[in-house]
């Protein structure tokens, strides 16, 4: 497999919400975990859930606000990373958005949504029904 064809299946042109057309790419959300993506406050509260801590800290109430601008932030750039066409280089870009598509976007990066509006799979294929197929092959 070429790197082209490697980057093809990773990105398709699909509807959104909205009606509203879309080149977006597949985000490979666990190594951009690993790289650090993620905002500090969002990976402590991670980590204390994990260790059976609660998830807020007795210093949290001080320090929403700037919490909020990061996670805003931070999806922004998530949005950027799936939808690569229109580019969305600004926020002004961000803001032409519907909600409905924005949402949609951290859908496809978090893994939670795999299809387009019109419910046909993003990623080639019907997940279970291909591997059928190809089982029966």
């Amino acid at each position: 497999m070429s790197l082209e064809e490697l980057r093809e299946s990773l990105e398709t042109v699909a509807r959104a919400p909205s009606g509203y057309v879309y080149r977006v790419r597949r985000m490979n959300l666990q190594r951009h975990a690993l790289a650090g993506g993620f905002p500090a406050k969002l990976r402590e509260t991670a980590i204390r859930q994990a260790l059976g801590q609660s998830a807020v800290a007795d210093d949290d109430d001080n320090d929403l606000g700037e919490r909020a601008l990061e996670l805003a932030a931070y999806f922004d750039e998530v949005v950027r990373q799936v939808i690569i066409e229109p580019p969305l280089a600004t926020d002004a870009d961000l803001e032409l958005l519907p909600p409905q598509d924005f949402d949609w976007a951290v859908g496809i990066a978090m893994g939670t949504v795999t299809e387009d509006a019109d419910g046909q799979p993003l990623w080639g294929g019907g997940g279970l029904a291909r591997f059928r197929e190809a089982a029966v092959e």
